[in-house]
């Protein structure tokens, strides 16, 4: 049986690799060495790589099993496999709506899973889709759709 730092491993592989697949026809930068907007999502994909194989390794090496799903109560699963299906619809979202909705249902959806107030969970969606959509914008330079 694998232990828990060679299945987030994996799954955190997957994730680099999707997102460098995902990036693939964003231009990496200009022809004076200004990054453009391939360039962060390949770095971030590259990194996650890099160290899921670390983990991986690790994991293999060391025998521990850090816990069991087998004996996880019937909620936290069902939390844990929603978690899951929320970050997937975050993707499927950026790619055919925009980033704007795909961060705010992202992050909505979490905080209510996990029991958030709505008001507060409304307005931290808002605040925190908000400020990262300037930061890429206006600090990284790399343009979210909009659509």
């Amino acid at each position: 049986m694998f232990n828990g730092d060679v299945v987030f491993g994996i799954i955190t592989s997957l994730i680099g690799v999707w997102w460098i697949f995902m990036s693939r026809n964003f231009p990496g930068g200009t022809t004076d060495g200004v990054p453009g907007p391939g360039y962060f999502p390949r770095i971030i994909g590259t990194c996650l790589i890099i160290m899921s194989v670390i983990l991986i390794s690790k994991g293999m090496k060391n025998k521990n099993v850090y816990f069991n799903v087998k004996e996880w109560p019937k909620e936290n699963k069902k939390i844990f496999l929603l978690t899951i299906a929320i970050v997937i619809a975050f993707m499927v979202l950026w790619i055919n709506v925009s980033y704007i909705i795909a961060c705010f249902v992202l992050l909505f959806l979490l905080g209510y899973l996990y029991g958030m107030k709505l008001t507060k969970n409304l307005i931290l969606s808002v605040c925190l889709t908000a400020s990262t959509y300037l930061i890429f914008n206006n600090v990284f330079n790399v343009m979210l759709n909009l659509r």
